[in-house]
């Protein structure tokens, strides 16, 4: 993602974005100079009261501002990497190198937990969503949040008449039963184009997973290790 030190500030001020990139090995020693001091501490509090503010946005933030959020991200075409990057920060901190090496000394359980910090988060940050948000699904049937990592929306508040134009101009969708192309099937009326576009998403999310693991089925065997993804089937 591409910095632009022009932005308002969020966590960072543009001071703390200018002294992050200046580090040589990513930190300066809290008692280089005053100086430095003063900007990790203000870097440190930043964050630090940024990551609790977290819980109130989950519990309090009004949709419509959250969808402002995302076309905002959007038309920087920074959503993605905004997402990629928050998770990054997120499991490096939950794996903190001497946080993980204090886990070996603690005992067997309590280091095993330590471990797990990043796994136990995803699931009660799952939770948590589904919980605040009056349409996100409950807890699949396995008892594991992660087994699915994405909502279906109420398709009852999508306009008919958006998808029948989406379905005649764009020809998007397949017929189910023939993967005819639908503006060429008389066969379904517009008053289905939901269920059939929401069927069609849902095949092509198996068809991307799919692909991801034909890919890593492409890797050398001696590498192969490296890629294996034994969750692969516990978010299908």
């Amino acid at each position: 993602m591409a910095s632009h030190d022009d932005r308002d500030r969020g966590i960072l001020t543009a001071t703390d974005r200018e002294w992050l990139r200046e580090q040589t090995d990513g930190s300066t020693p809290g008692t280089a100079n005053q100086r430095d001091y003063q900007r990790r501490q203000a870097i440190q509090e930043r964050v630090t009261n940024a990551l609790r503010d977290f819980q109130l946005l989950t519990e309090e933030l009004p949709e419509s501002l959250l969808r402002d959020i995302l076309v905002s991200l959007q038309h920087e075409r920074a959503y993605s990497d905004s997402l990629s990057y928050g998770i990054a920060f997120l499991y490096t901190l939950a794996n903190e190198r001497e946080y993980l090496q204090e886990g070996i000394t603690i005992g067997r359980e309590p280091g095993a937990h330590r471990f797990l910090t990043f796994e136990r988060a995803l699931d009660d940050g799952l939770s948590t969503a589904r919980e605040h948000t009056g349409w996100f699904g409950s807890p699949s049937s396995d008892g594991s949040p992660r087994s699915i990592l994405h909502e279906t929306p109420p398709l009852e508040e999508i306009s008919i008449a958006d998808m029948y134009t989406q379905w005649r101009d764009y020809a998007h969708w397949k017929d189910p039963e023939t993967g005819e192309k639908l503006y060429e099937s008389g066969e379904y009326p517009p008053s289905e184009a939901k269920s059939i576009a929401y069927a069609n998403i849902i095949a092509g999310i198996g068809e991307i997973k799919s692909r991801k693991r034909s890919d890593k089925r492409s890797v050398p065997s001696e590498f192969r290790d490296l890629v294996d993804d034994t969750d692969d089937t516990t978010d299908e």
